[in-house]
């Protein structure tokens, strides 16, 4: 902990929160952890988790302050052998929830003057795999409530396992060219759009909307989904056949713009009025899922790279 005692210490009076616990070892003396301790430590664990994540400090004594309603840090009682109380707490730390924590930061902080007696940090992170339930003499789910620790209630529960089960998707898009046309003085420039999974659990019923003005929307040969049009908005939709895997990408649909440009050797010269810039507005999701909007905006520079041996000049830019 940055600072060390002296930060610590200098906590005096201050306020617990959300994201910040103290605890009392139950016996400062001894380094093994007792039945209140294991709850303790269980508890907040799986409140931590299940909430914004936090910082807990063991060997602070924080107690209501009747004035503000909240618990204020009022003294500090340093625990003994204070590497093997760390140690404990790493232990138990493995089996205190489930699904058990990958991410739980333990320091030791020495007091001023000593190596063995001190206090304890351990910074816990939200979880992605929230719920988490505690497995340490009182099982079950729990959660920060401004400064406290409480039990979750069934539809708490009900509705983190539902988000936890949502997929989570992403939109990008690459450019490229599509040849030409027209003997030649029309390049197509292709842009592919891209739906990527990352989240832990799989997209099912993919759908993308896009509003591409001057673009013809296409649906990518190999990811074949339903397109249909309302108005500007070209909609993509897939069947329970397309799943879209965590840590995968499928290439959803295609935009296509005719640029002219003119023929100068092996080269084309292309109207950058002609080219861009563009706006592509999207909305994408799966079954579900929140509806996600995302804007892409294309420069001319951009949109050149889909131009094959194309270049611009600057009475064009």
């Amino acid at each position: 902990m940055k600072g060390g005692a002296s930060a610590v210490r200098g906590l005096l009076g201050n306020e617990e929160a959300v994201d910040f616990d103290c605890k009392l070892k139950s016996d400062a003396t001894a380094p093994m952890l007792n039945r209140d301790d294991k709850g303790n430590l269980g508890r907040t664990l799986s409140a931590f988790a299940n909430s914004a994540g936090g910082l807990l400090l063991w060997g602070v004594d924080a107690r209501p302050d009747p004035a503000a309603q909240i618990d204020r840090i009022v003294a500090f009682h340093p625990i003994s052998q204070l590497a093997r109380f760390k140690h404990e707490l790493e232990r138990h730390s493995t089996e205190a929830v489930m699904p058990r924590l990958a991410n739980i930061a333990i320091t030791a902080v020495p007091d001023t003057g000593s190596s063995d007696q001190g206090f304890v940090a351990m910074y816990v992170e939200r979880s992605e795999r929230r719920p988490h339930r505690c497995e340490l003499v009182e099982k079950g789910y729990f959660r920060r409530a401004g400064s406290t620790t409480r039990m979750m209630e069934h539809f708490e529960i009900e509705d983190a396992f539902n988000r936890a089960a949502t997929a989570y998707l992403e939109l990008y898009h690459e450019i490229r060219s599509g040849g030409y046309t027209g003997s030649d003085h029309v390049a197509i420039v292709e842009i592919v759009l891209h739906l990527t999974n990352n989240s832990p659990t799989s997209a099912r019923f993919p759908y993308l909307m896009v509003n591409a003005m001057g673009m013809q929307p296409f649906s990518f040969e190999q990811s074949p989904m339903t397109h249909r049009v309302y108005g500007q908005w070209s909609y993509f939709e897939a069947g329970s056949e397309v799943v879209i895997n965590p840590g995968t990408s499928r290439p959803t649909a295609i935009l296509k713009l005719n640029v002219p440009c003119n023929l100068e050797g092996s080269r084309r010269r292309v109207s950058a009025r002609m080219l861009g810039p563009r706006k592509i507005a999207a909305r994408f999701g799966c079954f579900n899922s929140r509806l996600q909007e995302q804007e892409l905006d294309l420069s001319v520079q951009d949109l050149l790279l889909g131009v094959a041996g194309g270049f611009l000049h600057e009475e064009d830019t």
